[in-house]
């Protein structure tokens, strides 16, 4: 994961949490990253409205659209492991998973 994206999934997080009031400082230390590098990672969110700075931190005013913005900048073919095919349909597959009872 970039680390722009660990900072915006960190916000996620801490909104999911119910927490949407925090500082760059904070979110710096619990990903073990520069205070510009989360600055800069937040320019983007800033500038659509996303996220809002004050004088108290920042406020993640709009979570479900940083989500989306997020998801428009994944790569996941950097992220697959390895592509296999099976003779099974998608219901048989589906069926095989822990707790599939479809």
């Amino acid at each position: 994961m970039l680390k722009n994206e660990a900072v915006w999934r960190h916000l996620l997080v801490l909104t999911g949490e119910g927490k949407r009031r925090t500082t760059l400082g904070e979110i710096s230390s619990a990903l073990g990253l520069q205070t510009s590098t989360v600055q800069r990672a937040l320019e983007r969110p800033r500038q659509m409205g996303i996220i809002e700075t004050g004088p108290f931190g920042l406020v993640c005013r709009d979570p479900e659209r940083l989500l989306l913005y997020w998801a428009t900048h994944r790569n996941f073919q950097d992220e697959v492991l390895g592509e296999f095919c099976t003779g099974l349909s998608t219901v048989q597959i589906e069926k095989n998973l822990p707790g599939g009872s479809r």
